[in-house]
């Protein structure tokens, strides 16, 4: 939870499951209704703190996601995937943080609205079989504007 303040102070934060297809990478991040999992007590802790400071600062939070699969970038918040996709790249700002120009920024007021475009997001993930699946790795990590979660 202190992680969450520094993010609050303007510091970039990284939760990141990273592991073997079977480990409990997601149960870990997503848990359960009953039993929540980083991401949800995370979110719950950002908007706690900035609604606890909200009569010093303001603060806007905004969603992406996107995954990386065979070796290309795809936003995983686009609305209509009938549309061309468009090609993304991991940029380097003037400021040395890394961004990726044109991925769909979605602003959050809340835990729930965020869990649900996770879930949305998760749902538009590539889902593929290959013969080493029972040895590939998967990771979960998604992008709060300025910070990763």
């Amino acid at each position: 939870m202190p992680m969450v303040t520094s993010v609050l102070d303007g510091y970039n934060l990284c939760i990141f499951a990273y592991g073997q297809t079977g480990t409990g990478k997601t149960f870990t991040m997503e848990g359960t209704p009953e039993n929540r999992g980083v991401n949800y007590r995370t979110l719950e802790k950002l908007f706690s703190s900035s609604s606890e400071r909200s009569s010093i600062i303001k603060y806007e939070l905004f969603v992406s996601m996107l995954e990386v699969y065979n070796d290309k970038i795809r936003d995983l918040l686009i609305e209509n995937s009938n549309q061309p996709t468009k090609k993304l790249e991991v940029k380097q700002s003037a400021e040395g943080t890394q961004e990726v120009p044109g991925l769909v920024e979605a602003r959050v007021y809340g835990t729930d609205e965020v869990w649900e475009l996770l879930q949305s997001g998760s749902r538009a993930r590539s889902v593929g079989s290959t013969n080493a699946n029972e040895l590939s790795s998967r990771s979960h990590w998604y992008s709060l504007n300025g910070f990763v979660i």
